[in-house]
């Protein structure tokens, strides 16, 4: 693989793959990928650490002895005598405290959903007995409930449809 492009391409095609084929495959992609950058022989160590820390992330898996696996098999090819787990560390913290993040705006998300449907139900049954059993007109019940016309004209039609 002499040209470094190849290379993030077959790592992006790999990507492709995350989901559909076992991470353990995976995995032994990402090696791959590794095995050949270096045997090409015309990237400097540097590079060769940095494409490496971009293959992890791009092609991320979450099994921690898969990791462990690769970083041997990464070490014993490069001749690194220590792994890069400082970095690797503060990444999966980032992504855990992004999770966290995303599933806490999620349950904010939903709470507030929930609360404005269970608003719009309330309201709807509200316009809909003003509706049937007082008969009040569309412009008396948006200044009794606090609805809009629009509001009230929706109610009323899905009324008719009813019927």
């Amino acid at each position: 693989m002499d040209n470094p492009f190849s290379l993030i391409i077959l790592a992006a095609r790999k990507a492709l793959l995350e989901g559909k084929v076992p991470e353990e495959e995976l995995g032994e992609e990402r090696l791959t990928i590794v095995r050949a950058m270096i045997a090409c022989g015309k990237y400097s160590h540097e590079k060769i650490e940095r494409f490496i820390f971009f293959l992890k992330n791009f092609l991320y898996i979450e099994n921690e002895e898969i990791n462990r696996k690769f970083d041997t098999a990464v070490d014993a090819l490069t001749g690194r005598t220590q792994a890069i787990g400082i970095i690797e560390t503060i990444n999966q913290l980032t992504r855990e405290k992004g999770i966290k993040k995303g599933i806490q705006l999620g349950i904010e998300k939903g709470i507030v959903t929930g609360i404005q449907q269970g608003s719009e139900k309330k309201s709807y049954e509200v316009v809909e007995n003003l509706i049937v059993k007082l008969g009040l007109s569309d412009e008396q019940i948006t200044d009794v409930a606090n609805v809009s016309l629009a509001f009230v004209k929706k109610v009323r039609r899905e009324l008719n449809k009813k019927k």
